[in-house]
């Protein structure tokens, strides 16, 4: 079983472009892969929803109908559920980086797994920090390939 946590541009993406890799990856993923993400996530796509149905050029139903489709292999761990540990270690990684992304940092280091990121600040921040366990959506494709190899 491999788990993953992805973060708001990941879903975001997926919602935008449903044939791409990532909205491939987040609707067909194979049972033995789980994502989870933060609540907060929720409240992003929210947010977001006018953005998303200008650029989709889509009814809010079909939009609603994607966001189900992109988000329902995604386990959702609200922010009160996070360790304060692990959200006080994520925000000394991100304080210089962005601050934003700490309940998905947060969550990924709570559950021992990797952060599936889209954004290439976040992710070279984190490594040039020496956190290594965050992916691009390249490295995560060449993961689910060696896992259903």
């Amino acid at each position: 079983m491999k788990i993953l946590v992805a973060d708001t541009n990941i879903v975001f993406s997926g919602i935008l472009n449903t044939d791409s890799k990532i909205g491939q990856i987040l609707i067909k993923a194979p049972g033995n892969v789980e994502f989870y993400s933060s609540d907060f996530l929720r409240t992003e796509i929210y947010r977001h929803r006018p953005k998303l149905l200008k650029i989709n050029r889509l009814s809010p139903n079909e939009l609603l109908e994607i966001e189900a489709l992109d988000t329902h292999k995604i386990t959702f761990i609200h922010e009160d559920l996070v360790a304060g540990e692990w959200l006080e270690q994520a925000e000394n990684l991100l304080q210089d980086i962005d601050p934003d992304d700490a309940p998905f940092l947060a969550l990924a280091l709570q559950l021992g797994c990797k952060l599936w990121t889209g954004d290439k600040k976040l992710r070279d921040g984190l490594r040039q920090k020496g956190f290594a366990d965050v992916l691009n959506t390249e490295e995560v494709y060449a993961l689910l390939q060696k896992l259903n190899g």
